[in-house]
């Protein structure tokens, strides 16, 4: 079975405890979770991570393809396996009107540190 990597803010105690929460889930262990600011992000990355960076985002490397925003944190979430899995049906919602929820909730994670 293929692992995923997620690429996460590090220095946001909110993401971190996101993130706590997303390992605690995933039973399989198919996800390995890496703060952006780790050198290894680079490594795996390359300049991809620029891309996350640059869009001050959370990214998943999923088969290959880095997923950022709403399809990131939708596919991580279905890795957890049932009942997560049920949040599927939530990739048929256009990605625009997903992303605009997902960025408003990202707006205020830096003022809850």
């Amino acid at each position: 079975m293929t692992r995923s990597t997620l690429f996460f803010d590090g220095h946001c105690e909110r993401c971190c405890q996101q993130v706590a929460w997303l390992k605690s889930k995933d039973r399989n262990n198919r996800i390995d979770c890496i703060s952006m600011h780790d050198p290894s992000a680079r490594e795996i990355l390359g300049d991809g991570l620029d891309t996350l960076l640059a869009t001050d985002t959370v990214g998943l490397l999923h088969r290959g393809t880095l997923l950022m925003k709403s399809s990131a944190v939708i596919q991580a979430i279905i890795l957890c396996g049932f009942p997560f899995s049920l949040c599927a049906p939530f990739f048929l919602v256009p990605v625009p009107f997903r992303d605009c929820i997902y960025d408003r909730n990202a707006k205020t994670r830096h003022s809850s540190n």
